[in-house]
């Protein structure tokens, strides 16, 4: 008799078509991990550059802030570079201090700043007399 059997499986076009949406997805994905790794990263030089930036304000609160322009490079770090701007705020012994710290990332050269008041505490007045200093 001419009954004829069917045959279970895949064409050929559902196995190309299956492929092909398979093969688009993990470009995506890929895509996608790549763009996450390259953030990652510059989140991670952004907190360094925020962690080295307030060891730089701490060590200059200690040597002695005074107003005007400086910069260098992290003695550790290499890549990363800083810059400060101390000018006065108007305050008695207040300074507004701005601290730049730079550094390649992905895409070029990025830029962090913190911007604080520092106040002499060594230049504080009580009762007409300065304290913390030793009188001639």
């Amino acid at each position: 008799m001419g009954a004829r059997r069917r045959v279970r499986g895949f064409t050929l076009i559902e196995v190309m078509v299956a492929t092909m949406i398979v093969g688009v997805s993990f470009a995506g994905i890929s895509t996608l991990l790549a763009q996450v790794v390259r953030t990652a990263a510059t989140t991670g030089q952004y907190t360094q550059a925020m962690l080295l930036a307030a060891s730089k304000l701490d060590e200059l609160s200690v040597t002695g802030l005074v107003a005007g322009e400086q910069n260098g490079t992290f003695e550790n770090e290499s890549g990363f570079a800083w810059s400060l701007k101390a000018e006065p705020s108007g305050e008695d012994d207040v300074l507004l201090v701005s601290l730049t710290v730079s550094f390649r990332g992905p895409g070029g050269k990025r830029e962090m700043t913190l911007q604080t008041m520092h106040a002499d505490r060594t230049l504080a007045k009580r009762g007409g007399r300065e304290t913390g200093r030793e009188e001639p």
